[in-house]
């Protein structure tokens, strides 16, 4: 039987973002973006600094959105350090806004253990028609890797791309290893259709490791639900470990673990799995 433990939180403090990926669902989300207010991030923090020890293992403060537009990112950041210090903060990023003194303001954040970069390609034109953001936000990645690995050498930092051959090929991979070496990181592009039914019966890891909270304060189901389609709880008016730990949340655990994800609209379109060599969280 599979159980839930020891979640990822992602916490969408702002929803908005200056790039225009091409296989992102930022650009057809139906919710209009918005930022998460200070009295309810508060809150969420509290109550997660109450939890066992050791739970959560990871906040991920950005869901849909750049985390770097907000102004008060620092802030955001110094609050989860101080309530919540043994807890690993995980930033995903397209960099475009990470400068020299947005480096030197994060690797002072102790419990700051991540940070990705989307860049997927460093071919310009490709960058730009994939990402559309300016070529130059290449060598301003490259500039910030380089500087958080210096300055902070126990952070973990990863150069996103995928094994995708539809938006990046083969050869792009390995340009981009030849210029940024092993933290180059392709990863898998789940399909998400609205209009097939994957044949994919095993369970989603999301539902089992994660909880994914919008900057309204709606808990959804898991990171791929872009338009907080199915909702499991409201962080305005309940717990975090009581919307963790509820029925609706069980309910949905329950299909996947059972191989009956098919009963759910959203997973029964989706490719992503459980797989074990991923995580030792799941048991």
């Amino acid at each position: 039987m599979i159980v839930a433990q020891y979640p990822c939180i992602h916490i969408e403090t702002c929803a908005y973002c200056n790039a225009h990926c091409t296989f992102c669902s930022y650009a057809n989300m139906s919710r209009k973006p918005g930022v998460m207010s200070n009295q309810l991030f508060d809150k969420i923090i509290s109550e997660l600094s109450y939890w066992p020890m050791g739970c959560p293992i990871e906040i991920v403060p950005v869901h849909y959105g750049e985390f770097f537009i907000n102004p008060n990112w620092l802030s955001i950041l110094q609050r989860i350090e101080r309530h919540l210090p043994h807890t690993r903060i995980a930033i995903p990023t397209n960099g475009s806004l990470v400068d020299n003194d947005t480096v030197d303001k994060l690797v002072k954040i102790s419990n700051l253990k991540y940070v990705g970069f989307s860049l997927y390609t460093c071919d310009p034109e490709k960058y730009e028609k994939l990402i559309g953001l300016p070529s130059k936000t290449i060598d301003k990645i490259e500039n910030a890797a380089v500087r958080i690995r210096k300055l902070r050498p126990d952070i973990e930092v990863g150069i996103g791309t995928t094994n995708n051959e539809s938006y990046v090929s083969a050869e792009e991979i390995n340009q981009l290893r030849s210029r940024f070496g092993n933290i180059v990181t392709p990863h898998d592009m789940t399909n998400f259709s609205r209009n097939e039914t994957t044949k994919n019966r095993l369970p989603c890891q999301s539902i089992f490791l994660s909880m994914v909270v919008l900057y309204d304060g709606r808990v959804c189901l898991c990171c791929y639900d872009s338009n907080g389609e199915i909702i499991i709880g409201d962080a305005n008016e309940s717990s975090m470990i009581d919307i963790w730990n509820s029925d609706v949340a069980r309910a949905y655990r329950v299909l996947h673990a059972s191989g009956e994800r098919d009963q759910i609209h959203m997973c029964r379109k989706c490719t992503f799995e459980y797989k074990p060599e991923q995580s030792s969280r799941i048991k």
